[in-house]
């Protein structure tokens, strides 16, 4: 049996001061079968010239140089190219342990039948693996190993990033499960793709991904979150149209990113309000002609009220008591 091969995506854009840490960090892999796929996402800095002087160093670079179209559009160019039995998404401004792809691909020579594994992922500042991205092993299960433990894992237990998860690349490419072009919280839509897709998926307990935090170019510490909410909506809109009302983990899934919430805590750094109402008129006219519970229907009505409605105290607790009733008699 030859060794398994790893293709390792990382999109590149204006990440000048990182990107030779983070291309190190792949480098120096202790498990060498990889493809390592540079993607210039029409970066305006030196990025594209770091790309190709990688390049003419390693054979196992490929550099792809296209128009700009953001993180979901440089992922899915990488997918495109890639040619190995699992795929393992990097941010350029990250890096990876030594032995992460080796402890990751250990997994699956365990798990032979494992569509993704996870890796522990530690943030900037920190020695120890974050809780949020860490998994605890003493409360979760190490292996799901039918595909409905495994959807649960994949909605539920493991965190929405798609970055450091090794995942079968043909599942990948045999159901089309590339990343919706467009949005920010891409991550969070990819999941709900992947979740009827992922039959076995695994846990490895070891530190693989070393998180920046520090990168105040990048989406994340983008302060209009005008972008953010209407992205927001539209996954919530593309949820609601693949929704199976029949499913309990999708009717759990939905109901936890329909809360109007992030709206109401976003709303006023939000400079085009009136572009992201347009958005929510869209997903109030989708649910109006939709059979779906009264509970999710009330949690989407909620994001076309007023604020002072939401954050009044005697709403906002017969909200939650009705919501509690709700999700106790349905899961």
């Amino acid at each position: 049996m030859l060794p398994i091969k790893v293709s390792i995506i990382i999109p590149v854009y204006k990440v000048e001061p990182y990107i030779e840490e983070c291309v190190s960090s792949v480098l120096g892999q202790t498990y060498t079968n990889l493809e390592i796929i540079l993607v210039d996402d029409g970066s305006p800095d030196k990025c594209p010239m770091i790309c190709d002087s990688y390049a003419q160093k390693d054979n196992r670079i490929k550099v792809i140089h296209k128009k700009n179209g953001g993180l979901s559009d440089a992922r899915n160019a990488g997918l495109r190219e890639a040619t190995g039995d699992y795929v393992y998404f990097l941010d350029s401004d990250d890096t990876i342990y030594p032995d992460a792809i080796e402890n990751l691909v250990r997994v699956v020579a365990f798990q032979p039948e494992v569509d993704l594994v996870y890796g522990g992922t530690v943030l900037q500042g920190e020695d120890v693996p974050n809780a949020y991205y860490q998994i605890d092993l003493s409360k979760e299960k190490a292996y799901y190993g039918t595909p409905e433990v495994a959807k649960e894992a994949v909605l539920f237990v493991l965190p929405a990033i798609a970055c450091n998860k090794l995942v079968r690349l043909s599942t990948i490419l045999q159901n089309k499960l590339y990343f919706v072009v467009g949005l920010l919280h891409e991550d969070e839509m990819w999941r709900w793709q992947i979740r009827n897709h992922i039959h076995q998926c695994a846990i490895c307990d070891k530190s693989t991904y070393w998180y920046r935090q520090e990168n105040q170019g990048s989406i994340v510490h983008t302060k209009d979150t005008t972008r953010s909410l209407k992205s927001k909506v539209s996954i919530l809109v593309k949820m609601l149209q693949t929704l199976d009302i029949d499913d309990k983990q999708d009717m759990k899934c939905i109901v936890r990113f329909a809360s109007p919430g992030f709206k109401y805590a976003t709303w006023d750094a939000c400079l085009d309000k009136a572009s992201v109402n347009v958005e929510i008129k869209r997903l109030q006219a989708l649910q109006a002609n939709m059979k779906i519970p009264a509970y999710l229907r009330l949690l989407i009505k909620l994001w076309d009220v007023p604020r002072w409605v939401y954050d009044n105290r005697l709403v906002s607790t017969i909200i939650y008591k009705y919501g509690v009733w709700w999700q106790l008699r349905r899961f």
